[in-house]
């Protein structure tokens, strides 16, 4: 059987799962079907969980004592989970879009500061600074030499030279 990758069912599994693992249609199908159930009960459970917080939190008692009420039986456990679900989901909805709004502020002041002509002139003279030979300071080097527990060779050169 032949599947043409520009299906919209392929591409759906492709975003999903590794397709290089399946050669055999029942593996693929296993993944479209699971996807789609999940795609289909899934999103509906999460806009219910979410839409029952909402209301929880404008309505406060109220409307507990009411959702607690009126249901009965499996749709009681379905709409626990679903509001459990919709809890989470605003949860993670608050701290993506806290680290989103961090994210968006530190690249628009990163773009400002690598567009400024001062933070440049500031960066090429820091840079310049880092590349300037300095001298070695013969206590530290000492020091790492005793570190190392290897005496490095002397060579004792005129001024003259070292320049």
């Amino acid at each position: 059987m032949n599947i043409n990758t520009s299906s919209w069912h392929y591409r759906l599994v492709n975003k999903f799962c590794d397709m290089w693992r399946v050669n055999n249609l029942c593996p693929y199908m296993r993944r479209l079907t699971g996807i789609l159930a999940s795609i289909v009960i899934g999103v509906p459970s999460l806009l219910y969980g979410m839409t029952e917080m909402v209301m929880l939190v404008v309505n406060g008692r109220d409307f507990l004592d009411a959702w607690i009420n009126s249901g009965s039986g499996l749709f009681a456990v379905y709409s626990g989970v679903c509001a459990a679900i919709g809890f989470l989901a605003w949860c993670a909805v608050i701290v993506f879009g806290f680290g989103y709004s961090v994210m968006y502020v530190v690249g628009k002041v990163n773009n400002y500061l690598e567009n400024n002509q001062s933070y440049q002139s500031w960066q090429y003279k820091r840079a310049k600074r880092a590349m300037k030979y300095k001298k070695p300071n013969i206590f530290v080097e000492w020091c790492k030499a005793r570190h190392d527990q290897i005496c490095p060779m002397v060579d004792f050169v005129s001024e003259e030279k070292t320049e």
